[in-house]
């Protein structure tokens, strides 16, 4: 039976990938545009003149609590904003880490026979799988064999889950491993070929 993975691996390595992404996998979803305000009437501007002092005063504390809540987890905001700069291929990359991070604490769970640790872990890894296989268009053979082997990883982790088998789920680890690095070169060359672009133009 022939290894989906490494024919996968082979049309992957030798071609650098084309300048729109590494590949079709884990495309981003368009944001809908948010409603655009419509001017306010000569009426409506005339009851917010008429409107209480009290109440506008109390307007503005609200305003200003949203922006001190909003300004209170600087953290959170910059996590928004990372992701909502990553490239599709760097989120594929990000992807593949969680997974494998998952799986390595799966292992360590079911070491210590940890069943709802386990069950955790790995629920979190065939999701991560599943959103992978959803997101990739097999309108090529380098696809199709990488739903293949999603599929594979896939059953592996779901027998690792239901029979404790750490054996099953070091063949999920190894191949989720090999999908990982690959993709870096991929995105490493892509960036070459992006960089060397812009020198020549």
């Amino acid at each position: 039976m022939n290894n989906p993975y490494e024919a996968y691996r082979k049309q992957m390595k030798p071609n650098a990938p084309k300048k729109d992404g590494a590949t079709s996998q884990a495309q981003p979803v368009a944001r809908p545009q948010q409603p655009t305000a419509t001017p306010q009437t000569s009426a409506t501007s005339s009851q917010q003149a008429t409107r209480p002092a009290a109440q506008q005063q109390t307007q503005v504390g609200q305003t200003a609590s949203t922006t001190k809540q909003a300004n209170a987890n600087p953290y959170a905001s910059y996590q928004q904003k990372a992701m909502n700069t990553v490239s599709p291929g760097e989120l594929t990359l990000k992807l593949y880490n969680g997974c494998l991070k998952f799986i390595r604490q799966a292992k360590t769970a079911i070491n210590e026979n940890d069943i709802e640790a386990r069950n955790t872990n790995l629920t979190k890894a065939q999701n991560i799988i599943r959103e992978l296989m959803i997101t990739l268009k097999t309108d090529t053979e380098v696809a199709q064999n990488m739903l293949r082997m999603y599929d594979f990883i896939l059953n592996q982790l779901v027998e690792a889950n239901v029979k404790n088998d750490l054996e099953a789920l070091s063949q999920a680890e190894t191949f989720v491993e090999q999908f990982r690095d690959t993709w870096k070169e991929v995105i490493k060359i892509d960036r070459q070929n992006r960089h060397g672009a812009g020198e020549q133009a």
